[in-house]
């Protein structure tokens, strides 16, 4: 009985010996397996069946796998490549846009999906691209009906046409007005049956603050481009004109200045005249005014007024166009007022000047060609006082021994008043024009208005102050300009200061804490995040300056949006029209893009973007928006160009 027994448990220990050694034995060449994939010796290649292609980004693979290849790179070509995706992914990879900051994203608004994006979610600096972002601002809060008021207040309403105090210009920022929507002011006044003003006429331009330097609002201190002062009551194009002419005898000479403004002081010291006649006479003169396009009109009009002549062997040292303040000058005897008016009317000769000196006021020295900048149109660009020369050669008739003759303009300013001290002869027949940037706006469009008043004759006892209206103070009328038209010059023009000043119109509508730029960066972040566009960081309304940030997806999606708004129509036909108007009028001409692509540029020394919308020709509508930062800036934009190009003209899968 034992024998079996113990034959039975020796089998048993057996097996599992055998069993105990075989698992040992076969623990290292697992080992060894995993070792040598970890080395990566051993690597199991999947079958052809296993790849799935990817829906989106495949030719991104394919254009990946074709460069390291280089035989194959060079017959790679856009054409060749036959999804959308694909064909801006070869640009993308352009070797222009090797180190640079770029940030691309192609929307279908058919489709409701991202065609494409490169940088998606990276904040870029945006450069002009900044004013879509104002305008849609602006046109959300604002509405698109909106009309920019310029108004006038009275401290009481008229009473038998009299007005018991003072008249106010308020301005809400209007960056177009011009001197003729001041005389339009006047003449709606003298509309109402007012007959006399009891006070004086101010000016207010309490509606932005006092901060006009956009380089200081935005925090940047670096200027970039200069821009006019962004003021509340401002004026599209403040220049003044005088004007010096003689007659044809040459013993009748006229000094006036365009447009005439209670502002502007006239002192002729070295002119000797006969005698001073101040009537009152029905005459035909010719009305010469600015428009807002830096273009003189004329037109004929029939008034009575008081005019003034001068003629040789008098004395007097002080003149005024057309004005009821009467300062006094000191001369050896006596002190003599100045004459109440002076002719204004040029006579119909007029003659640019052929040459044109500058002399030297303190330590700068200002060429002509500044004024002529439209950058330079406030009045801390100049230094405090500059004297203009202006030399010409008379004819040889009317001055046989070939003398020179000419007149030398020193303009100065003080408090509201702006002085031109003129000296020197004007050439029988002749008439000389010199033009100078207006010191003080808001003291001038007072001083226009004042004048313009005068002349219909309205009686004003006090002359032109600056001041803010009461709160009591009644609006009597005012002049109104559609916005539209300013986003237009904005966006399609990528105009600085027009943007500036919208930008400063969001920040006066609301209650002031003193800083009208933070109540327009607070305002629009407002509107923009409820909107849900995100990652925005906008320090001003151009895009000047360079702290600004701005996402590809944040442009996507306030253009995606803009799209279902009631003022759609508006920003979209504020956008630049490729190869046809704006800032796109010479790009993409002769392609798909032209007259297709609405866009807006943007443009700094280290970046460049193009943002907007485009039907390609498959039907689709599409969203685009490129931004790139860095120092090819040239080579941006013809990328760009590509990017829309290729949208345009996309039909369909090869």
């Amino acid at each position: 009985m034992i024998q079996p027994v113990v034959y039975k448990f020796f089998s048993i220990v057996t097996i599992a010996l055998m069993v105990f050694h075989t698992s040992i034995a076969k623990e290292p060449q697992k080992a060894k397996s995993k070792s040598t994939v970890s080395k990566g010796v051993v690597k199991k290649q999947p079958s052809k069946k296993s790849i799935k292609p990817r829906q989106k980004n495949s030719s991104k693979t394919t254009l990946k796998k074709t460069e390291v290849k280089g035989e194959e790179t060079s017959s790679l070509t856009l054409e060749s490549i036959g999804t959308l995706e694909g064909k801006l992914e070869y640009i993308s990879q352009d070797k222009n846009w090797k180190g640079s900051k770029v940030g691309i994203a192609v929307y279908s608004l058919t489709d409701k999906e991202l065609v494409f994006t490169k940088n998606y979610k990276q904040p870029v600096t945006p450069a002009s691209l900044t004013k879509l972002f104002t305008t849609f601002a602006a046109l959300e809060h604002f509405g698109a009906n909106y009309t920019i008021p310029t108004e006038v207040y009275v401290d009481k309403a008229p009473e038998n046409g009299i007005i018991k105090g003072n008249v106010y210009v308020y301005g809400t920022g209007d960056p177009k007005l011009s001197f003729q929507d001041i005389e339009a002011l006047a003449e709606k006044i003298q509309q109402k049956g007012v007959k006399k003003i009891e006070g004086s006429v101010c000016a207010d331009g309490s509606f932005f603050d006092k901060q006009t330097q956009r380089a200081i609002y935005s925090g940047d201190n670096e200027e970039v481009q200069a821009t006019p002062a962004i003021r509340a009551l401002c004026l599209e194009n403040p220049s003044v004109s005088v004007v010096a002419s003689n007659n044809s005898a040459g013993n009748r000479t006229t000094f006036s200045t365009i447009p005439p403004s209670s502002n502007f002081v006239l002192i002729t010291p070295n002119t000797k005249v006969k005698e001073v006649i101040t009537k009152e006479e029905p005459v035909k003169e010719k009305q010469t005014t600015i428009s807002s396009k830096s273009k003189v009109q004329t037109t004929t009009t029939e008034t009575k007024r008081k005019t003034t002549s001068i003629a040789p062997k008098a004395q007097t040292k002080l003149q005024k166009t057309q004005s009821t303040i009467k300062p006094l000058v000191k001369t050896k005897k006596k002190e003599v007022p100045a004459p109440k008016k002076t002719i204004a009317a040029p006579s119909k000769k007029k003659e640019t000047p052929k040459n044109i000196t500058t002399k030297k006021s303190g330590s700068k020295k200002i060429s002509q060609l500044d004024f002529d900048a439209p950058q330079l149109y406030g009045d801390y660009y100049l230094p405090t006082s500059v004297i203009y020369t202006i030399k010409r050669k008379p004819k040889a008739s009317t001055n046989k021994k070939g003398n020179k003759s000419g007149i030398s303009i020193q303009e100065t300013s003080k408090e509201n008043t702006q002085i031109f001290t003129i000296n020197g002869s004007v050439a029988p027949n002749r008439t000389v024009t010199q033009t100078f940037p207006v010191r003080n706006v808001e003291a001038t469009i007072a001083g226009v208005l004042h004048n313009r008043l005068e002349s219909g004759f309205v009686t004003i006892s006090g002359g032109i102050e600056l001041k803010h209206k009461p709160q009591s103070a009644v609006l009597l009328t005012s002049f109104v300009r559609p916005f539209s038209e300013i986003i237009n010059i904005v966006n399609k023009n990528s105009n600085n200061y027009f943007a500036e000043q919208v930008f400063k119109m969001i920040g006066g509508s609301r209650t002031k804490d003193g800083n009208t730029a933070n109540n327009a960066r607070k305002i629009i972040k407002e509107i923009l995040e409820k909107n849900g566009i995100q990652d925005t960081e906008l320090h001003d309304g151009s895009g000047l300056s360079r702290r600004n940030l701005v996402t590809p997806e944040a442009l996507i999606t306030m253009l995606k949006v803009a799209k279902s708004k009631k003022f759609f129509k508006e920003y979209y036909n504020s956008m630049t029209i490729a190869g046809i108007d704006g800032t796109t009028r010479s790009r993409m001409k002769g392609t798909c893009a032209e007259g297709n692509c609405h866009a807006k540029t943007g443009t700094l020394r280290n970046a460049s973007g193009l943002a907007g919308y485009v039907t390609g020709l498959n039907g689709k509508e599409y969203i685009f928006a490129i931004i790139s930062n860095g120092n090819n800036v040239g080579s941006y934009k013809r990328l760009e160009n590509s990017v829309v190009q290729t949208i345009a003209n996309y039909k369909s899968a090869k």
